[in-house]
């Protein structure tokens, strides 16, 4: 049960921390979203919120991690100067 708890407050965190970006029509992406939970564990007072705070870090830090590792490696779709051919 107490893992259950923590997870849901786990949630709830995060979803403050995103409809403050809302409210103020900050950027939302997950880089801005780990902003603001970094700023919401400084001023968390309740030993629980915080820990919630860290693990929605913990979670959004992961999924940053694995977008990036999921990304395609791309090419340029633009030619070095010595390919391009003169008319």
């Amino acid at each position: 049960m107490r893992k259950y708890s923590q997870e849901k407050l786990t949630e709830i965190v995060l979803g403050e921390a995103v409809m403050s970006l809302l409210e103020v029509n900050a950027p939302l992406n997950g880089s801005a979203l780990a902003r603001r939970i970094r700023q919401m564990i400084t001023v968390e007072v309740n030993p629980e919120r915080s820990h919630a705070l860290c693990c929605a870090l913990a979670e959004v830090k992961a999924s940053l991690s694995s977008a990036r590792e999921a990304e395609p490696k791309t090419t340029s779709a633009i030619p070095a100067s010595k390919d391009i051919q003169k008319h």
